[in-house]
């Protein structure tokens, strides 16, 4: 149990740190784009880094408690990595069960910009070459599209958060085997002290 919960803490790790090497690369990449919008999405940005931040140093934690076998280390790892699973099997619920429910809405997007993207490629010293059926091959492209991403996020919902509840489980029961082992370690040493039957008896006093 102690490799397997090193392997996750490991792993866990290196995901959050390139989640927050990307999430600052892509922030300056933005700030080029649009400097005058930059103020209006720092609230969210700051705070992604934060959470990216503080999930790195945990997991960071996590990969030197189960290492030495600190207690205290995985216990922190173990309640933010439980807190990180319940948000994002929301998050990941949430965001299949509105692409299941608004998916009309998804698809006259995906067409939307598909026609955009086909209009804004048409040179000016050219006129565009009508092509017969392009709304339908455009609509049955962006529904197939659209059914694809929601089997494929369904099936990421569902094996990625059953993975990340075991997980989490795996590590729960690791910090409660070193808490165990901390007990029996309390209890041995005790056992090392002389026993009442071994210690000389004391004189009766004399009135």
């Amino acid at each position: 149990m102690k490799i397997g919960v090193t392997i996750i803490a490991v792993l866990s790790t290196i995901g959050y740190l390139v989640g927050t090497v990307s999430l600052f690369l892509s922030k300056s990449h933005l700030d080029s784009m649009y400097p005058i919008q930059s103020s209006q999405y720092a609230p969210v940005f700051w705070s992604m880094a934060a959470i990216y931040i503080l999930y790195t140093l945990s997991s960071l934690l996590g990969v030197v408690g189960s290492i030495t076998q600190k207690r205290r280390l995985v216990l922190i790892f173990s309640i933010l990595y439980w807190i990180m699973v319940i948000l994002t099997l929301i998050a990941s619920f949430a965001v299949w069960i509105i692409l299941l429910v608004r998916r009309s809405d998804v698809e006259t997007g995906c067409e939307a910009a598909v026609t955009n993207s086909v209009a804004a490629t048409d040179s000016p010293y050219h006129s565009p070459v009508a092509i017969p059926n392009q709304q339908v091959q455009v609509q049955d492209a962006c529904s197939q599209a659209i059914r694809n991403v929601t089997i494929g996020l369904g099936v990421i919902v569902f094996v990625g958060n059953a993975l990340q509840l075991y997980f989490a489980s795996a590590i729960s029961a690791y910090a409660q085997r070193l808490k165990r082992n901390n007990q029996h370690q309390k209890l041995r040493d005790l056992d090392e002290f002389p026993s009442a039957k071994g210690m000389p008896a004391m004189a009766a006093p004399v009135y």
